[in-house]
Formats: C-alpha cells, sequence, structure tokens
C-alpha cells in the first residue's frame, strides 16, 4: 500500500496497515539535509530517532539506524513486529513524503487492460562504462525523466544520486529525491506486482518497475532493458499486463515519476501518544 503526504512541520507521522517493511521516500527543493525515522509497532513499542539520510551537494549517505525495536536496512524499514506508523523528521523542508508496503498480488485478481507507455529504451550497459554493471536504478530513472522531456545522462544521474554509505546507485529514494528536484512527485515501491501496482499503470502516469532478484535478470535486464548475450538492447514493450505477467513472482522495485500537481494530502497531526520518541 501506498500514502503520500505533504508535510505541514518538521515531523510527520504516516499511519500504515500492518507491515514488517517499509520504503520512505522524500520530495525536497532542499540542497543539503538530514532525516530521521521512529517506528510504531503493533505490539505498542516505539523505537528511538534511527539515523536514516544525510545529503549535502556532493555527498549522500544512508545512515542506516537501529535499534531493538526497528532497522533501517540503507532504504528499507523493517521490524519484527509489524508496523503502524512511521515518524519522519526532517531538519529542512519537505515537498512530499511517501511511506510504501508490499501489497501481495491475488491469484482471483481480474485480467487488467494494457496500457502501452512510451518510455524511451536506454542500456545501463554503457559503452563507455565498461566497468560499471549496476546502473540499473539510474537507467530507469534517466528513462522516466525523458519520458517527461528532461532528458539526463545516466552518468549524470549517478554522480547525483551514489550513496556513500551502501557504496552504490541502487538506493531508491536517492533517485527518488533527485527526481524531485526536477519538479516531479517521485517515490519507490517495494512489493510484489499486484493490483496496486497496476492500478497506477494507466494513461497520464508513467512508471518503470525494476526486478529486485536475479531470478529473470538473464533474460530481462534490471529497468526493462532486454540484455541479451550480445548486449544489444531490444526497446522494451511496457505495459501494465506485460509487467504483471512476467515479474508476478519476483519481488519488484516499482520507481513512480509523476507531475508536481499530482493530488497529495495534507499530512496528519504528530502522533501525541505516550511513549513518542523526542
Amino acid at each position: 500500500m501506498l500514502t503520500i503526504v505533504h508535510p505541514t512541520a518538521d515531523r510527520t507521522i504516516v499511519r500504515i496497515a500492518p507491515a514488517h517493511t517499509a520504503v520512505v521516500s522524500w520530495n525536497t527543493a532542499a540542497q543539503s539535509g538530514r532525516l530521521e525515522i521512529t517506528v510504531y509497532r503493533a505490539d505498542g513499542q516505539v523505537s528511538s530517532w534511527l539515523p536514516y539520510v544525510a545529503f549535502s551537494p556532493g555527498s549522500r549517505r544512508s545512515l542506516s539506524g537501529r535499534d531493538e525495536v526497528a532497522r533501517i536496512a540503507t532504504d528499507i524499514v523493517e521490524s519484527t513486529v509489524p508496523m503502524v506508523a512511521i515518524e519522519i523528521r526532517s531538519d529542512v523542508p519537505l515537498d512530499a513524503i511517501a511511506v510504501s508496503t508490499p501489497v501481495h498480488r491475488r491469484s482471483s485478481e481480474p485480467a487488467t487492460v494494457r496500457t502501452a507507455l512510451d518510455v524511451p529504451a536506454l542500456s545501463q550497459y554503457l559503452i563507455a562504462h565498461p566497468e560499471e554493471r549496476g546502473w540499473c536504478t539510474p537507467t530507469s530513472l534517466a528513462m522516466l525523466l525523458a519520458y517527461w522531456g528532461k532528458p539526463h545522462d545516466i552518468p549524470q544521474i549517478v554522480r547525483n544520486v551514489y550513496d556513500d554509505g551502501y557504496g552504490g546507485t541502487g538506493n531508491w529514494t536517492f533517485n527518488m529525491a533527485y527526481a524531485g528536484r526536477f519538479g516531479q512527485r517521485a517515490h519507490a515501491k517495494d512489493g510484489a506486482i499486484s493490483t496496486d501496482i497496476r492500478q497506477q499503470f494507466r494513461p497520464g502516469r508513467r512508471h518503470d518497475a525494476e526486478e529486485s532478484g536475479a531470478v529473470l535478470e538473464a533474460d530481462m535486464g534490471r529497468g526493462f532493458n532486454r540484455c541479451p548475450p550480445s548486449d544489444t538492447t531490444v526497446r522494451p514493450r511496457i505495459t501494465s499486463a506485460s509487467a504483471a505477467s512476467e515479474l508476478q513472482m519476483c519481488m519488484c522495485k516499482v520507481l513512480a515519476v509523476l507531475p508536481r500537481q499530482y493530488p497529495i494530502h495534507p499530512a496528519s497531526p504528530r502522533a501525541t501518544q505516550a511513549g513518542t520518541s523526542d
């Protein structure tokens, strides 16, 4: 499930359906800042403020905070007991916060109408950078930004999303934060292909999905860049139905880049119940 809110203060609480994992994305015009997260569990336990990310014009770092209640694994918030709310604290103004939790596909779901999205085809394997084999997320983001008429060279995105803490470019939330700098609403989702995801593949929205496991990597490069042994890129036909049918058994990352006028709701007031951490 996905919840997107517009923060109205430096602390924003987002209530979620009980889940063991969540992805927290943000958009901001600020060039430097720091975010922390507090987790509220179904058993009443509340985490301390967990360091999440710090960023500046020349550096970005996932901080992967943890305590006995919850932990952050680079860009995924995790808890052994279901979480029911996540509070985000930021030292800079945020334009939007998105919290997503996995939604698993139901076998009884009806077939969906195919909606072709004419996303420009790019390969993550660049001749100029033969040593790089893991630019899947920046490539997907480059495809989406180009679709919105804001083309970027993949190495340009790489320079602006590289996570010094993770040691790579695959931090979903830094990629979405970068898209937000160009007037877009952007968020990441983590979970199996589902009705919730299919409903977002409809006219007026530009999307991409990435396989986050290795099961289909030999046949389908991440970011829907098909990479046969010759590394020749075959133009992908990205549709809601084809994405669902080809990746329904995989855990997927869905990157959504939407227009800034995409409607979101004001954030709920901060939690005031006993146990809220400062």
